[in-house]
């Protein structure tokens, strides 16, 4: 694919500009229901990725530029689920795994040397997460719960997410719900 011209700026846009990317992904999930009341689901997925962005006239029309991106990643999850009478209990973990390297040449007119830069990308994030559905009336439920994230790589950052929420039915066609949750943006590999 090549670049298209739909920013503001005219001349922010790169008529040579060449990418190509090819992806193979591998997911694998399974389902248990030990008993009526308990079910596990269990996830996973393996991608392996080739990116590469070229263009004969970046960042000036003299240069040239060539980029590769090649990564893999994987991400595995597994998740509780209770149904109980007055309340329900979701709990889980999960862990995701990116390595990729960027690398990076950019090559200028003679008599300069082409610049060539490589840089690695390895990105670990677990987590781990309960929470809690109780009924206190027929229609009205309130959502209790609490997550850990865990990331490591380019930052690293640990951070416990708290979750409070009701959800309300006044009338069987409507449903109102509120919350106040913290949450840590997981990574994502597909």
């Amino acid at each position: 694919q090549g670049d298209l011209g739909q920013f503001f700026f005219p001349r922010d846009f790169q008529p040579a500009l060449r990418q190509d990317e090819t992806r193979h992904t591998v997911r694998v999930g399974g389902r248990d229901s030990f008993s009526p009341e308990s079910i596990v689901l269990g996830s996973f997925v393996y991608q392996n990725a080739h990116s590469r962005a070229k263009s004969d006239d970046f960042p000036f029309p003299q240069f040239s530029s060539d980029i590769k991106i090649p990564e893999r990643a994987y991400t595995g999850e597994v998740q509780h689920l209770y149904r109980g009478s007055n309340f329900n209990l979701r709990s889980g973990f999960g862990y995701a795994h990116l390595d990729a390297e960027i690398d990076s040449t950019i090559v200028s007119p003679p008599p300069d040397p082409p610049f060539r830069s490589v840089q690695s990308d390895d990105v670990r994030h677990a987590n781990v997460y309960a929470y809690a559905d109780v009924n206190l009336l027929k229609n009205l439920t309130t959502t209790i719960g609490v997550s850990f994230d865990s990331i490591t790589g380019d930052s690293e950052k640990d951070q416990v997410n708290p979750k409070l929420g009701v959800t309300w039915n006044p009338f069987p066609d409507t449903t109102v719900r509120t919350a106040v949750f913290r949450v840590l943006k997981r990574t994502l590999v597909t």
